[in-house]
């Protein structure tokens, strides 16, 4: 069993029974702003922030961390929350920062 905590640029996977961590960095030069994870454990979502650019949602696959699929265009600034849905785990809803 894993838990994950956001620490400015980089997502922290930690295991709860060994205290061994692993680490995701992100992509957009303005931190992570939040991570959902699908609800068969198969996926996560890491929304992004940017000070350059549209930031982008990255979705990677959980058990090897691969990335999977790039979502972009979703808003101007940064996403302040993430999640997919318990219905269809293609699907997922993202909340944009200011100024969206």
């Amino acid at each position: 069993e894993e838990v994950a905590y956001i620490t400015g640029h980089v997502i922290c996977f930690m295991n709860v029974g060994t205290n061994q961590r692993r680490y995701l960095h992100g992509r957009d030069d303005g931190g992570v702003g939040a991570i959902a994870l699908s609800d068969d454990g198969e996926y996560f979502a890491v929304a992004e922030r940017s000070f350059s650019e549209k930031p982008n949602v990255y979705i990677y696959t959980f058990k090897d961390m691969k990335l999977y699929r790039i979502l972009r265009k979703g808003t101007e600034k940064g996403f302040a929350a993430v999640k997919f849905s318990p219905h269809q785990k293609n699907h997922l809803a993202a909340l944009g920062c200011a100024p969206d």
